[in-house]
């Protein structure tokens, strides 16, 4: 497994099935900056160097994980050319593993020694990645595609009939204004159609429709298509001299904007839930006692930060620290490298919601939020 690769759920997939033995694995996530070179060296260095003693007391284990770390500290000056916003690492020399995965938001900087690929936070991204449908409008036709992190196909095409140029004069300018008229219900009835699809698609999972073409094209399609799609946004451009990837770049542009205004507004809304004494529960501990008691509807995350922890083998509490006695349960608990990530999994795994935020916002002081279900019992610490 070599190359740099997007990051897909195949990806995942084969990680997750890796059996490394005994050997290590050293699973780097890294933030990527253009033209950060010599600032990804150093973060590089501050994140692995203090590894370089880590797990057993064994010399060949030793030997193979300092291996690691310089074969990576070596890497920097190459990172981040083929990635987008982030880049998750995978070693393990002694088992051939080499796995390079570019994804498309920014991650935490962070690494994790373990005899398995530490992957819950690329699951965590496909958890989090939507798909939009992107229409590109070019008068009486239009091309739709799905956008998603990793792919950019079409997906559908439109084609309303052929319709003569709108100023032909005709007698005393009549034809011209019955062309005309016939040429503007042509490109509604498209617009219609288009507008209808993108929905259809969207009660089937789409996160949204974005438009592209020119000024007149948005304008138009927006007024025909009223509410019947879930528009969330529109870039112009030459429909005759857009290309694929010109297309991706600005439908992502879009998306990612999108996202971030809908961050912004759920943070705001579950800080004043809280504040105001609703279901909604602000900082790491209060965050952890409502995943304990299953009470989560949805889990805001910002975070640059990892946190060590515990989970109980036999009922999965979660606590911060180390090991001992589940306090629930009084079964033995077992170490977790980031307790954010164990939160998230518990949460998805008990049919609740997690959202990764991106943008600015109030929550990065306080890290985790939680909109709940049902009020909470008293805490068990």
């Amino acid at each position: 497994m070599k190359g740099v690769r997007l990051l897909d759920t195949a990806a995942v997939e084969d990680l997750k099935t890796f059996e490394a033995g005994s050997d290590p694995v050293l699973s780097v996530y890294l933030s990527v900056r253009p033209g950060d070179s010599r600032g990804m060296a150093a973060r590089l260095k501050d994140l692995l160097n203090p590894l370089r003693d880590a797990g057993p007391d064994d010399r060949e284990w030793s030997m193979s994980l300092r291996s690691e770390i310089d074969a990576v500290i070596a890497m920097a000056d190459r990172l981040g050319a083929e990635a987008g916003k982030g880049i998750a690492l995978f070693r393990c020399s002694a088992r051939r593993l080499d796995v390079q995965l570019a994804v498309s938001d920014r991650v935490r900087d962070r690494a994790i020694v373990d005899v398995r690929p530490y992957v819950a936070p690329i699951e965590a991204m496909l958890d989090y990645y939507r798909h939009y449908v992107v229409v590109l409008l070019d008068g009486n036709s239009a091309e739709a595609y799905r956008l998603t992190t990793d792919t950019f196909e079409p997906i559908a095409s439109f084609v309303e009939e052929d319709v003569r140029k709108a100023n032909y004069g005709g007698f005393g300018g009549y034809e011209e204004h019955r062309v005309r008229g016939h040429a503007e219900e042509v490109r509604s009835r498209l617009h219609r159609e288009v507008a209808s699809d993108a929905a259809e698609r969207v009660r089937h999972g789409a996160d949204g429709l974005i438009v592209a073409g020119t000024h007149d094209h948005i304008a138009s399609f927006l007024n025909d298509a009223g509410t019947t799609a879930k528009i969330i946004g529109s870039f112009v451009v030459d429909p005759h001299t857009a290309t694929p990837a010109i297309l991706r770049a600005n439908a992502i542009g879009v998306a990612e904007q999108h996202r971030a205004d809908e961050d912004q507004a759920g943070v705001e809304r579950v800080l004043d839930v809280e504040a105001s004494g609703g279901l909604a529960v602000v900082g790491t501990r209060a965050a952890l006692n409502a995943v304990n008691q299953r009470a989560v509807d949805t889990l805001w995350l910002q975070t640059d930060e990892m946190m060590g922890g515990s989970e109980c083998t036999d009922c999965g509490w979660l606590t911060v620290g180390g090991r001992g006695l589940c306090p629930a349960c009084g079964e033995s608990l077992t170490e977790v490298p980031d307790v954010f990530d164990a939160m998230a999994m518990s949460v998805r795994q008990h049919g609740g919601t997690v959202r990764t935020i991106l943008a600015e916002t109030p929550l990065s002081e306080h890290h985790v939020a939680a909109s709940l279900r049902f009020p909470l019992r008293v805490s068990i610490s």
